[in-house]
């Protein structure tokens, strides 16, 4: 038993954030099928107000959502310090947002 909680402890956790819950739960199903832990919240302040941000290891956001943006996520972690490596996702891509990546 011990060896199974030595890999669950060390299987990376992909947090999700996207405020389309159809995206977030098929997201989460395709990270859990590659062998990785996953947690979804429905908004960037969901994710903010979790207590357990630092065991994030890799943050997929989307980048247009009510309230914060993923944009603004990203700005309000790395204020915090908190740096992982981050994957956007839209569905509305446009020039001012390559600009700003």
């Amino acid at each position: 038993m011990q060896n199974l909680e030595m890999t669950l402890e060390q299987t990376p956790l992909i947090s999700i954030v996207d405020d389309d819950e159809a995206v977030r739960e098929a997201t989460k199903s395709l990270i859990r099928s590659l062998g990785y832990n996953a947690e979804t919240f429905g908004s960037a302040e969901e994710f903010l107000a979790w207590t357990q941000i630092e065991d994030t290891d890799c943050l997929i956001t989307d980048v247009q959502m009510p309230g914060l943006s993923g944009m603004d996520l990203q700005d309000r972690l790395l204020s915090a310090g908190h740096e992982m490596p981050t994957i956007f996702v839209t569905a509305f891509p446009d020039a001012k947002l390559e600009s700003g990546l």
